[in-house]
């Protein structure tokens, strides 16, 4: 599976993996409970530094999430679509 750079396994990923015993639901739970949403447009800083930083929107947390279960030997990709909700104005 190819990489791209917002996925990029470092050093600091492959041990947060480890630590996090390779399991997606602790994976899932890191990442909902210590990455802070920050919103902002687009992917900016990629899975290492959303994990440094400790923040990113959802582009970059899902970054952070698919290195951290790509390197646990799970197959992960972006998913995304297109969401309708009622304007109240």
């Amino acid at each position: 599976m190819e990489e791209s750079s917002a996925e990029e396994i470092t050093s600091e990923i492959v041990e947060l993996a480890r630590d996090l015993n390779h399991d997606p639901k602790l994976i899932y739970k890191y990442v909902r409970n210590y990455v802070d949403y920050v919103p902002y447009f687009g992917s900016l800083k990629g899975a290492a530094m959303t994990y440094f930083d400790g923040a990113g929107n959802d582009f970059d947390q899902a970054s952070l999430m698919i290195a951290l279960l790509r390197k646990s030997g799970y197959q992960a990709q972006y998913v995304y679509g297109r969401m309708l909700s009622p304007y109240y104005g």
